[in-house]
């Protein structure tokens, strides 16, 4: 219930408009906020509408990420190709999504959009990685299956025989979860 009010405090956050949108884009795709923040354009496919983190920025074992892990495939929604359509010319030819204001060949600064959160008066209510869970919580109150939304979240299978097995990408029912979700932000806006 308190979605609508957040978004409408990140629409009015007087700070940079790419602030803004690393904040929308966050709650979008409820990636890890380093993997955001240090994300490049080399990693975007508008014709796949598709955007590949690669294992180095992802949180997982060292085995994982040299094991058959070409990274994390995050589905793009029509919502979130139009905001990175909105973000690209503010890049000013940066290969970062987000890149500092002092260097554009660095990237933001991971405590950009905690500092932002904070300013806007939801550092005790929602941190940038507490965007996961209510992803998380409210997709699964929607039905969606839990493999769907765990494979989405880059959550590793805890028991070992199963993700020995089991390879599945799951990634038409994760696209239409990554469209479901960004209709859903939509229906939150007041």
């Amino acid at each position: 219930k308190e979605i609508p009010a957040f978004l409408a405090a990140v629409d009015a956050y007087p700070g940079y408009l790419t602030t803004r949108l690393a904040a929308k884009l966050l709650f979008h795709t409820f990636v890890r906020k380093g993997e955001l923040i240090e994300a490049k354009w080399g990693e975007i496919s508008f014709e796949r509408a598709m955007w590949v983190v690669p294992p180095e920025r992802m949180k997982m074992p060292t085995e994982e990420k040299g094991n058959r892990h070409n990274g994390h495939e995050v589905p793009l929604s029509r919502q979130v190709i139009a905001l990175l359509k909105e973000l690209k010319p503010l890049c000013s030819g940066s290969d970062f999504l987000f890149p500092s204001n002092s260097s554009l060949e660095k990237s933001m600064s991971r405590s950009t959009l905690n500092v932002m959160f904070e300013r806007m008066g939801y550092a005790d209510l929602l941190t940038p990685h507490g965007i996961r869970a209510t992803a998380s919580t409210i997709l699964n109150e929607k039905g969606f299956r839990g493999d769907v939304i765990e494979l989405q979240l880059a959550h590793i299978e805890r028991n070992s025989v199963r993700r020995a097995y089991n390879h599945s990408d799951l990634m038409s029912d994760r696209r239409e979860l990554m469209q479901a979700w960004a209709d859903y932000l939509e229906t939150c806006k007041t």
